[in-house]
């Protein structure tokens, strides 16, 4: 960063000066400091050109002194005066308004340690970005790199609010500046001014090559040597912020669990992300931002444990056809999207759809896989909701058919509608009442018959294949099935609507 002169208004940012008062002047504020001088009473000798001018009156000085000392600020070019709090007066006040100089009250305190700390930020500013750089770091190292803890303790030595905000501005720690600008997080290092006032600054948290979450400042009200020094602590403390982040994300992604956990809590989101979620969504490296196309897969007739030795088959086919995906194992198959920063058109979304009818080819025959493409949403919320519209037509898109199947959401109106019809809760509900007394009787394998027989297009032999029993075993157990359910087997209706039951049930884990 370049070097930056001090402004009146970075001296009163110093902690040394954190309980001095503004008497007037304030149309002076952004004016440069190029030295400190102390002067007693009416003594014009000390005061020189753009300086900060520090007043040491004897005790007897009265408020008139200070009205003197401002005159003579005045006609040799200084830009500040410091007084004592005793000689503040609304005559100083009206005087440092009319000329345009700076004019503050100090609380008790040595002034001779003040003006050698003034004089040191004055000559060399380096030294303050350094110090606060400093500072940051151990702040960062205090509070163990904890996000919460880190902007709590950054806060307090920029005197300054301080938040983690993920792509879209939302909040991951801390609270979200009011007033942030459109465009503020789209690109490097940055300072803007905030609309409601004062400065925002900020500096990016990258954990690939792309920012994925912001380290954001502000707003407060900043000169330029000032706003250097803030720029420089945050770009310390983002750094560290990365590495917490990179290892939460190794941490995450050891742990299939949690990505499972923390996609249900994604399909279940209603409003905006709480701090928490929107915190570990960044650790694990989902992207919020962007535009959304769900992708969920289930290989039907596998068990968990060939689903486990499945996934990295699947994550590898998702890279082959192109499918920059995030891949979550879930029970009974595996949920996907990827992420583009405009929205898709026809022709994106038909490329998609495309690469995922060849991956599900190629799988074939060694892994059959069924797989259901959602419409493309934005932001956070929308990787719910994408993903739960894929569930939807992977549900749907075996229906009838035991080799691959593709179902994309809109392809077809009217299996669009009987999919939003049993993708909702009601039928959930219905599914589970509907085979309640194969569930609850004595017979464990009448439920896992019947949904293979129908899934195996009502064939007797490959159902008996497919579950390694006897032909006879089977049709004894349909037959036992029809019997509790009060269905008939043969009428097409009441097939469709028990293979769907059977598939909400298994996916829903009723």
């Amino acid at each position: 960063m370049s070097e930056a002169t001090p402004t009146v208004r970075d001296l009163l940012a110093l902690p040394e000066l954190a309980g001095a008062r503004l008497l007037g002047g304030s149309g002076g504020l952004d004016a440069h400091v190029r030295a400190v001088a102390v002067a007693r009473r009416a003594d014009a000798a000390a005061i020189g050109p753009g300086a900060a001018v520090l007043l040491v009156p004897p005790e007897e000085a009265t408020s008139l002194d200070a009205d003197i000392a401002l005159r003579h600020c005045a006609e040799r070019g200084a830009t500040l005066l410091l007084v004592p709090a005793r000689l503040a007066a609304e005559s100083a006040a009206r005087i440092a308004d009319r000329l345009g100089i700076p004019a503050a009250a100090l609380s008790d305190g040595d002034p001779w340690a003040l003006a050698a700390r003034l004089d040191a930020a004055v000559r060399a500013p380096r030294l303050e970005r350094a110090d606060a750089a400093l500072a940051a770091a151990r702040a960062v190292r205090r509070a163990q790199v904890d996000p919460r803890g880190a902007v709590e303790a950054l806060g307090g030595v920029l005197r300054m609010p301080v938040a983690i905000l993920d792509a879209e501005g939302a909040a991951v720690a801390g609270a979200a500046p009011p007033g942030l600008p459109a465009g503020l997080l789209d690109a490097a290092p940055r300072t803007l001014p905030a609309t409601d006032g004062g400065l925002l600054v900020a500096a990016p948290i990258t954990l690939a090559t792309v920012p994925e979450a912001w380290l954001v400042a502000g707003p407060a009200e900043a000169g330029p040597a000032r706003t250097v020094a803030v720029a420089s602590a945050l770009e310390i403390a983002a750094a560290a912020l990365s590495g917490t982040f990179a290892r939460r994300r190794l941490a995450v992604e050891r742990d299939a669990r949690l990505r499972a956990v923390l996609l249900g809590d994604l399909l279940t989101l209603a409003g905006p992300p709480p701090p928490a979620l929107a915190e570990r969504v960044v650790a694990a490296g989902w992207r919020s931002a962007g535009w959304h196309i769900g992708v969920h897969l289930t290989a039907p007739g596998a068990d968990a444990t060939e689903l486990g030795a499945a996934t990295p088959r699947v994550e590898a086919l998702l890279a082959e056809h192109g499918l920059d995906a995030v891949t979550v194992a879930v029970g009974g198959g595996w949920s996907a999207w990827v992420s583009t920063d405009a929205e898709p058109d026809t022709t994106g979304y038909r490329a998609v759809v495309r690469a995922v009818r060849a991956l599900v080819q190629s799988a074939a025959p060694a892994l059959v896989l069924h797989a259901g493409i959602g419409a493309p949403h934005a932001g956070l919320r929308g990787i719910g909701r994408t993903v739960e519209e894929a569930r939807q037509a992977c549900l749907l898109a075996g229906a009838g058919r035991p080799g691959p199947a593709v179902e994309p959401v809109g392809e077809h109106d009217a299996r669009r509608l009987l999919l939003g019809s049993y993708g909702s809760p009601a039928f959930r509900a219905h599914a589970e009442s509907l085979l309640a007394p194969l569930v609850e009787g004595r017979d464990a394998g009448l439920l896992p018959t019947l949904e293979a027989y129908l899934e195996h297009e009502s064939s007797t032999a490959a159902t008996a294949a497919a579950l390694g029993v006897h032909r006879n075993t089977v049709l004894h157990r349909v037959r036992r099935a029809e019997q509790l359910l009060g269905v008939s087997l043969s009428q097409p209706d009441e097939r469709l609507t028990l293979q769907l039951a059977c598939r909400v049930f298994r996916e829903s884990g009723l």
